[in-house]
């Protein structure tokens, strides 16, 4: 591996001078092959366990404190694994968490209750009791707002500038003030020392957050941002979505772990197992007089000879820029560079992050058959460990917030003992990261990179699609979620009926759990019942950022929309329906007309929306039940068949007491 590791800290150090946050937040395909030959989780339900038990273990946001997991199938499929890391090395309490998670979890595989909603929830909060509490707590100190204040005082502003608003979001606005009362409940029950009656009233608060993100996520997303900045500070309603966001993930979490324990005999033997790696000591390397000139680019470049110079002659120009900007020269830029690596290393401040000790960790354990694909942290991925995943190729991480950490450092290779076709995988990977980090290094300098505002690491769910194909026959509705500056899609179809859903239909489902000699059984029956999250549609505004119209709609009043030829999406929200529906979508469904109209691609199409009143609503049921796609129910089909907004009923769409129809008019 010759002097890759101080190659590896020493452009670190100097990216991290540059700036510490090289890359935006991103949110990762999977790239993996699916081979899921003798598993009993298919890759998507792995993925949604790793998330969900990620999210329920995590105990505390601090830096000192993360940690990542991952799940491996025992061979006989016998049980789960569930393998976790933290930075620091302390595991008895993170411990103590997943095993009590993974009790229940048993528990249901075993004989399903429908109280171990309540059960796990009990035990989520007593594990990870101040992480919630920070969540209700306000942005920057005792002194500020809480968060259910200031979602009080947002939906006031709305209400303010939007008459009828608080009966159009009745909902909303009623499950706002049992948030607040609540909140206040708990702020008199910890002041009197009642932590007991104070777990009763945070199951309750979570419970009531589960009902608005579940529920209302778009309408409440759409009402801050139309907040003016004079009102309220874009960060702030920012921090407001999110704060509500995480607190609103609880239950949906619990109810997917309970669900899939109740489907996948394998959760009736969870062990867990806590792993824990050391760094590379750097000493060699630098108490040897052979690496003097070896190292990372600067030192490769200033020290090197005639003919090492030449192989960097890509980096000359760039480096005298930056050099010639900060009034230094090449060699003390260099010994500044040495210095801070030599200075992490007297002190041990190199660690090694959680999600590399697990990749590590099953590099070296050879008797593994069926080792895991995804790995999550308590935060996204950063900016290293992301990179090294992917040059890896063996796993997959869902995020990485894109900032460097100059402490970061790979285990010691040598006590892994990996076998000679696995160490040049890895000496092959860690090639790769030097290259990329000199890039990105070299990319930074070059274009004088305006440094990026901190990301926010604190991770909600992201639960990516496998799949970038997404099909024209369905509708979407608008739920987006943002870390840092870029925006993630995420269909609120996709979480309700998808395999891999953010968020669980209510009523939880008794299925039986399979036997252990049929791995794939459960898993075709369930895919059969839940269209795979690749089958839907997100508008295509949504992924390009573009701004799009938005139509409140009124009960009883229809309102028409005109796509033009260059139009691309709207979105339509009542107070418990929010879709996008988009122009490829629209003329897709609109494509054979039962009445001989089609919509040719170059001329404008017309659709009416209209939130069906009472009277209408009774006639339209009674007559097209069955054409009625209702959110609500567990296992609905979303797929709309062509030709159907020029038919009589139209696209009906229903959730709970609400009843919206779509058709094609001539504009």
């Amino acid at each position: 591996m010759d002097d890759a590791p101080l190659r590896l800290a020493e452009n670190i150090a100097l990216l991290q001078r540059i700036g510490r946050n090289p890359a935006p937040p991103t949110k990762n395909e999977i790239k993996l092959e699916h081979n899921e030959a003798g598993r009993v989780l298919s890759l998507q339900h792995e993925l949604e366990v790793v998330e969900s038990l990620a999210y329920l273990s995590t105990y505390s946001d601090e830096p000192r404190d993360v940690m990542a997991l991952c799940v491996e199938e025992r061979p006989d499929h016998g049980g789960l694994i569930v393998s976790y890391a933290t930075n620091s090395g302390l595991c008895i309490r993170l411990q103590q968490g997943i095993e009590k998670v993974a009790s229940v979890l048993t528990q249901e595989a075993k004989s399903a209750s429908e109280n171990r909603v309540e059960t796990l929830l009990k035990a989520v909060i007593i594990h990870g009791r101040n992480r919630v509490i920070g969540r209700l707590a306000s942005a920057k100190g005792g002194n500020e707002p809480s968060t259910a204040a200031r979602l009080k005082k947002a939906l006031d502003l709305y209400a303010g500038d939007n008459q009828g608003a608080q009966k159009t979001y009745k909902d909303l606005y009623g499950l706002s003030k049992q948030f607040s009362n609540l909140s206040r409940d708990f702020d008199e029950l910890k002041r009197s020392g009642k932590t007991k009656q104070c777990d009763g009233v945070l199951r309750g608060i979570l419970k009531v957050a589960d009902r608005m993100w579940s529920d209302h996520q778009a309408a409440l997303e759409s009402m801050l941002a139309t907040i003016p900045t004079d009102k309220m500070q874009e960060n702030l309603k920012s921090w407001l979505g999110f704060q509500i966001g995480h607190l609103g993930q609880y239950v949906p979490a619990i109810q997917r772990l309970l669900k899939r324990a109740r489907q996948f005999s394998i959760f009736r033997c969870i062990e867990v197992r806590c792993v824990s790696l050391k760094p590379l000591s750097l000493s060699p390397y630098l108490n040897n007089p052979e690496y003097r000139i070896k190292g990372g680019l600067l030192n490769r470049y200033s020290n090197g000879s005639k003919k090492s110079r030449s192989k960097l002659s890509h980096a000359s120009v760039t480096l005298q820029t930056f050099l010639s900007k900060h009034q230094k020269s090449l060699a003390s830029l260099a010994k500044e560079t040495r210095g801070h690596v030599e200075r992490y290393q007297s002190k041990n401040e190199y660690k090694v992050h959680a999600e590399i000790q697990l990749v590590m960790d099953y590099e070296r354990r050879t008797e593994v058959t069926r080792p895991p694909r995804v790995i999550k942290s308590s935060k996204s991925a950063c900016f290293l460990c992301d990179l090294f995943i992917k040059a890896h190729g063996k796993f997959y991480t869902p995020k990485t917030h894109g900032r460097l950490y100059d402490r970061w450092m790979l285990p010691d290779l040598e006590g892994l003992r990996l076998t000679k076709h696995k160490r040049k995988q890895i000496v092959s990977a860690i090639d790769q990261c030097n290259d990329e980090v000199e890039e990105a290094l070299l990319k930074a300098v070059a274009e004088e990179q305006k440094r990026r505002d901190d990301p926010r690491e604190s991770d909600r769910f992201s639960l990516a699609s496998s799949s970038t194909q997404r099909s024209s026959s369905a509708i979407s509705e608008v739920a987006r979620s943002y870390t840092g500056n870029q925006p993630e899609p995420r269909s609120r179809i996709d979480s309700i009926i998808s395999p891999i859903t953010p968020m669980s239909p209510r009523a939880p489902s008794l299925e039986r759990p399979t036997k252990y000699g049929s791995p794939n059984n459960a898993r075709d029956r369930d895919d059969e019942r839940s269209p795979k999250a690749s089958e839907f549609q997100y508008g295509e505004s949504a992924i390009d950022g573009t701004p799009l119209d938005t139509i409140h709609l009124q009960r009883g009043l229809p309102s028409v929309y005109l796509f033009h030829t260059t139009s691309k999406a709207v979105r339509l929200h009542t107070p418990r329906i929010h879709f996008e529906l988009s122009r490829s979508l629209a003329s897709q469904i609109a494509s054979e007309s039962s009445v001989g109209y089609q919509v040719p691609d170059h001329k404008p199409l017309c659709i009416e929306v209209a939130w069906l009143d009472g009277s209408e609503e009774a006639a339209v049921q009674s007559e097209h039940n069955r054409s009625v796609i209702d959110l609500g129910q567990d296992g609905f089909e979303m797929a709309a068949r062509e030709g159907i907004l020029f038919s009589k009923s139209g696209l009906l769409i229903r959730k709970r007491a609400e009843l919206v129809r779509l058709r094609a008019v001539e504009p």
